[in-house]
């Protein structure tokens, strides 16, 4: 359970970032509770485009690394204070407890609802495909034009820790 509490983590922690440069870059002075889910969108969004580029998963993990690395270095320039206050850190944590309940109370880590709907089998081909495991078209998810930001998280998450695609996207 402790690498899923890790991937949640990086991903919220990710976002925080994103969030507090795109918010500090358009002089939202209160940034708080906005940081974190415009970072979100726009961690979707970079990488649904760039899980595009040659090398796929491992390139879009180099790509979100540089962004967040430009974003911290931003913000650290700009900032005149923390630009994190010690609430939003909590409620982060928080969330990635809350995250772990169906976890918990199932027992074990992985796909949740296999058995009553097998929609997710399509998810894991795309996530899959995302990686260069197969070819981009391979599911009918991606060619359908499905929106793939988390399928592209996850394979940038899963690449470089060598995680399946399965335990990224749960």
């Amino acid at each position: 359970m402790l690498p899923l509490a890790a991937a949640i983590a990086l991903v919220l922690s990710v976002s925080l970032v994103l969030g507090t440069a795109i918010l500090t870059l358009s002089g939202i002075e209160h940034r708080g509770p906005l940081a974190a889910p415009v970072g979100f969108a726009a961690l979707l969004v970079l990488a649904g485009l760039c899980i595009h580029l040659p090398g796929r998963a491992a390139t879009c993990a180099v790509i979100v690394a540089v962004v967040v690395l430009a974003s911290l270095v931003y913000i650290a320039h700009a900032a005149g204070r923390s630009p994190f206050p010690l609430w939003t850190v909590a409620v982060a944590a928080a969330a990635v407890l809350v995250a772990l309940i169906p976890f918990a109370a199932a027992g074990h880590v992985g796909l949740l609802g296999v058995g009553t709907n097998d929609d997710m089998s399509e998810h894991l081909l795309a996530a899959w495909a995302l990686q260069g495991h197969a070819p981009i078209n391979s599911g009918s998810l991606i060619g359908s034009g499905y929106p793939i930001g988390p399928h592209a998280i996850a394979a940038a998450i899963s690449k470089p820790a060598s995680r399946s695609s399965a335990h990224s996207l749960a």
